[in-house]
């Protein structure tokens, strides 16, 4: 069995494959080549027109006057590109350029896509250190925008036509940002101000009930709480001596008769029963406060104030169980004084009992001196009576009135302690409503500083000293259309027209089994030939 014999191909055998091939290499070559120079002269021409706008900073440093414009260039632009290229923006820019008017009635919505893929917003950044953050940061300096159409002119209106609505927009929408601002910053003042208005009413209203319990009061307050205890202390005092006054009157009015005395013939004067009776019980009063109840005068005035009594109506018969109780505690006080000191609690209640049966002794020889034995029927006489009685009626007066305002003391007195004791609950609320009002100003003060800030950005936008763009490249006509590109679609129609004219002659040279030359009979043989036979020509007669 013959083994195949591999030889390398020279290119003498490659240039005799292809021209032994050439019909198979040269028919897909042609028709490529016409299809792509025919493509390439067919497409329509299409023409690219662009502005540039650059990104200008505000004037003046943004720590004197700082923008309410917030958002960064980036995202300001696509917003705006976004509010420009609406679908009914496009479909008017469409009808207002003459663009795709065959198809603007019966597809709108082909057309505002073709529109919206025509037009191109591309930003230009740099590298840039920014001083209030740490590091690089990429900055836009600037913009272009391009639009693309069949007509140069038509490319260069509807870019200019854009850039122009860029521009337009993006000054209108920094004024209405600001303005915008400054309405809703002076509206939430407004309401602030009503607010506080309201506060400073309830607090007026607060101040006006709780007047008199106000926090800032309390020291006063407590000043008049002290000095109406020392004015009560005062007063009751007052009236404790003019009640032991009263009493001493009362006591010597008692002994006195209204009416002058009568004298006899011989110049003594008479006494009535209850005068007799009072002078007797005055005696024994000194002599029992002298001597004890075993003296002889004592016993001879009791004895005497005893027949008396028992000859005079009412409350006479009284005064001589009074007088002996008196006279026992009497000695019993003289008893006690001569064993204990005079602070000692059993001589207390020994003065006091006596005071008491003084004092009673008293009323029973006022009623005595009322049921007197004449008949009142002129005024007293007695200018000692007269003295004494008014000298009582005037200290009853003045007792009334010690008493009425010691009444008005203690009322008052009532009054400043509960306004001490309801201080803290009204300095509680009265700290909240405070504190409310504080507040409610101070974000009003915050609000009317941010209102003047706002007005100064709204200033500095429509004096056109803020962001700029300004237009440093308009729009222009071009001269050659940017697609498509008719070169590079020839030369790729030649590449590829070379690429399958070359697997065409491959294909054939596989294809074909017929053995042509010593090369392919020495592959096929698996060994050279011996000799070879030129071509042979036939003779002609």
């Amino acid at each position: 069995m013959n083994e195949t014999i591999a030889l390398p191909l020279s290119l003498r055998d490659y240039w005799q494959i292809f021209w032994l091939r050439k019909v198979a290499f040269f028919v897909p070559f042609l028709l490529t080549i016409a299809v792509g120079l025919a493509f390439a002269l067919l497409l329509p021409p299409v023409y690219r027109s662009e502005a540039t706008v650059t990104i200008e900073g505000q004037a003046l440093p943004s720590d004197i006057v700082e923008t309410t414009v917030t958002g960064y260039v980036q995202e300001r632009i696509a917003k705006l590109r976004n509010q420009i290229l609406t679908y009914e923006t496009r479909i008017d820019l469409a009808r207002e350029h003459s663009l795709y008017t065959d198809r603007i009635s019966s597809d709108p919505s082909y057309v505002a896509q073709a529109v919206n893929q025509s037009a191109e917003i591309a930003t230009s950044d740099v590298r840039a250190l920014d001083p209030q953050v740490t590091g690089e940061r990429y900055a836009t300096v600037a913009f272009t925008v391009a639009f693309s159409a069949s007509t140069a002119r038509q490319a260069r209106d509807v870019a200019q036509d854009l850039t122009d609505r860029f521009l337009e927009l993006h000054r209108l929408t920094r004024e209405e940002q600001t303005a915008d601002v400054t309405r809703f910053l002076e509206e939430e003042a407004e309401a602030l101000r009503l607010e506080i208005v309201d506060l400073e009413a309830s607090l007026a209203e607060f101040k006006q009930e709780q007047l008199r319990q106000l926090p800032e009061l309390m020291d006063i307050n407590l000043q008049l709480f002290e000095r109406t205890e020392q004015e009560i202390e005062r007063t009751s005092e007052s009236l404790r001596g003019l009640s032991d006054r009263l009493n001493t009157l009362q006591a010597e009015l008692s002994l006195t008769e209204p009416y002058k005395s009568v004298t006899t013939e011989e110049g003594n004067i008479l006494l009535s029963g209850n005068e007799k009776l009072s002078s007797l019980t005055a005696q024994l009063l000194r002599a029992s406060a002298r001597y004890s109840a075993a003296h002889p005068n004592v016993k001879r005035l009791r004895r005497e104030i005893s027949l008396l009594a028992q000859e005079q109506p009412g409350q006479s018969r009284r005064i001589d169980s009074i007088m002996s109780d008196l006279i026992n505690l009497q000695e019993k006080l003289r008893t006690a004084r001569s064993r204990f000191s005079d602070d000692h609690p059993q001589v207390k209640q020994l003065e006091d009992s006596i005071a008491a049966l003084q004092r009673g002794l008293q009323t029973v020889l006022v009623a005595n001196n009322g049921a007197t034995d004449r008949t009142i029927t002129v005024p007293p006489d007695n200018p000692r009576y007269v003295g004494l009685k008014t000298q009582v009626d005037a200290t009853e007066t003045n007792i009334s009135a010690e008493r009425n305002k010691l009444e008005k003391l203690q009322e008052r007195l009532t009054e400043y302690e509960e306004r001490l004791f309801n201080t803290p609950a009204v300095e509680r609320d009265y700290k909240s409503l405070s504190r409310d009002y504080d507040n409610s100003t101070a974000k009003y003060r915050d609000l009317k500083e941010k209102i003047l800030q706002a007005r100064l950005a709204e200033s500095l936008e429509l004096g056109e000293r803020a962001e700029k763009w300004v237009l440093v490249s308009p729009a222009y006509i071009p001269s050659l259309p940017d697609s498509p590109n008719r070169l590079g679609i020839s030369l790729l129609a030649v590449l590829a027209a070379s690429l399958l004219g070359l697997v065409g002659v491959t294909i054939a040279e596989y294809s074909d089994t017929t053995v042509r030359g010593s090369r392919m009979l020495t592959v096929a043989a698996g060994a050279p030939p011996l000799a070879m036979i030129g071509d042979l020509q036939a003779s002609r007669s």
